[in-house]
């Protein structure tokens, strides 16, 4: 049985958000250690973490491919618009 990814940085819930590099924040899934996405500040990876806690998942899991839940579908463009929001095109 896994066991939940240790991350420096700050964590809640089943996320966690540490710096990879200066000036940049990563959302963890730390159940499974998996990144999420890199944001600019840490309030936009504490905003879409909330946004995610929304979902119907099962945000427990520690297995990738058991992340799962009727809400499962929506998980990628809740992430991509976080993303577009931080990092706007011209």
């Amino acid at each position: 049985m896994s066991r939940p990814f240790s991350r420096r940085g700050v964590a809640a819930g089943p996320f966690g958000i540490d710096p990879p590099s200066p000036g940049f924040f990563r959302l963890v899934h730390t159940p499974t250690g998996v990144s999420l996405t890199t944001l600019k500040r840490q309030q936009q990876c504490r905003d879409l973490a909330n946004e995610l806690l929304a979902l119907q998942i099962d945000w427990e899991a520690t297995v990738p491919g058991a992340v799962l839940g009727p809400d499962t579908h929506r998980l990628k463009e809740t992430i991509q618009r976080a993303y577009r929001a931080a990092y706007p095109q011209p």
